[in-house]
């Protein structure tokens, strides 16, 4: 097909009802960009009748969409889903929801249902839910490849502490940093809190960098000063012996 041609394009719009079969899906999205493809981009020709035919294709296959997600997720994988009122609370889950019908990430928070997108966090009104997959065995995660760099940089930069972690409580991990102690053994000193073992790392040596951050400060401080002191005795010196 031309493109530039849409006064004389002949393909019927489509009205069937919106359908999850993959089949019926396709067909619709190539009818819609062989569509797309005579659009005319300078906007000479385009007839409010072929634009009224393009928008009805358009919502046809957005119509579609949802449901062919569901049916593609369902096929790839045995899901139980369970009602939401049995659903936990405060911690990550797959849902389906009236007001986003694909398979979702989202979690039941003290004031109600969440989920995100690239703009934020939204509200959500879920009706069926089921536990997140887990990746398959050996998969090397970023959380995996994070955290084993957060423990080695922790490690150089306190060789005295140990991570030791606990968790998940609800949607959150803890993390203490421990030392080994003469008279009580292996002994907690810092404590931190997150969603993943990373954070919960991040967030337990925070006192520690700023403890350290603060020493350096003092340190420079006072090889200042003392940098002034001998600056000052040096001058002196120079002036007696200038003066010999």
């Amino acid at each position: 097909m031309q493109s530039g041609t849409n006064e004389n394009t002949h393909i019927v719009a489509t009205t069937a009802a919106p359908s999850a079969d993959l089949a019926a899906f396709i067909e619709a999205a190539w009818q819609l960009s062989t569509w797309a493809a005579s659009i005319h981009w300078d906007g000479r020709g385009n007839t409010e009748e072929w634009l009224g035919d393009l928008r009805a294709k358009i919502e046809l296959v957005q119509a579609m969409t949802p449901g062919v997600k569901v049916a593609t997720y369902l096929a790839a994988r045995e899901v139980e889903w369970r009602d939401i009122e049995t659903a936990p609370r405060n911690k990550h889950v797959i849902v389906i929801s009236k007001r986003f019908p694909e398979p979702h990430e989202a979690m039941l928070y003290d004031n109600g249902w969440h989920t995100w997108g690239a703009n934020g966090s939204y509200k959500d009104d879920p009706y069926l839910w089921t536990d997140l997959p887990e990746p398959p065995a050996g998969t090397v995660t970023s959380e995996t490849i994070d955290l084993e760099s957060e423990t080695r940089r922790l490690k150089a930069d306190y060789p005295h502490l140990t991570p030791r972690f606990a968790g998940p409580h609800g949607d959150t991990w803890t993390c203490d940093l421990t030392t080994m102690t003469m008279l009580k053994g292996e002994w907690g000193v810092y404590t931190g809190w997150g969603k993943t073992k990373v954070l919960a790392l991040l967030d337990a040596r925070q006192k520690p960098d700023t403890e350290r951050a603060e020493k350096e400060a003092r340190e420079r401080a006072q090889a200042v000063l003392r940098q002034a002191e001998t600056d000052r005795e040096n001058a002196k010196d120079n002036e007696m012996f200038a003066a010999i």
